[in-house]
């Protein structure tokens, strides 16, 4: 399964974690005079990736799994497995893409995956990003 919404965050990453300490420091020092945005395209881009499994799920199910997989395709995400965890990119990339099809297929009922090898430089068959 292709999950752009993943893509995103690390096509991105230095812009991504920059915007990270944006929204971070706005929600420390409110200004209420700042009109921002507060969604991002990724939540619009994992409803529209996940909107095949509406007839699989019931409404409420689908938001939670919307909201999950995009606090998992994000930069939080990134930047707490790299970054606390210690991991590379790829094998960042990896246990994201892991967890997100998981979650998807625990939703759906089905059994998760296998956990992703701790091997650095293998590539993944389960998932394409």
């Amino acid at each position: 399964a292709q999950l752009a919404v993943l893509d995103h965050a690390y096509a991105m990453e230095r812009l991504m974690r920059r915007l990270l300490v944006a929204s971070m420091e706005t929600r420390i020092h409110p200004d209420p005079a700042a009109e921002r945005s507060k969604r991002s395209d990724r939540l619009e881009l994992a409803k529209s990736i996940l909107a095949p499994l509406s007839t699989a799920l019931d409404p409420d199910s689908l938001e939670r799994l919307t909201h999950a997989v995009t606090a998992l395709s994000g930069i939080e995400a990134l930047v707490a497995l790299e970054d606390v965890c210690g991991l590379s990119p790829d094998d960042a990339r990896e246990i994201s893409a892991w967890a997100i099809e998981t979650l998807i297929r625990a939703a759906l009922g089905d059994q998760p995956p296998d956990a992703p090898s701790r091997s650095v430089g293998k590539p993944s068959s389960r998932v394409v990003l």
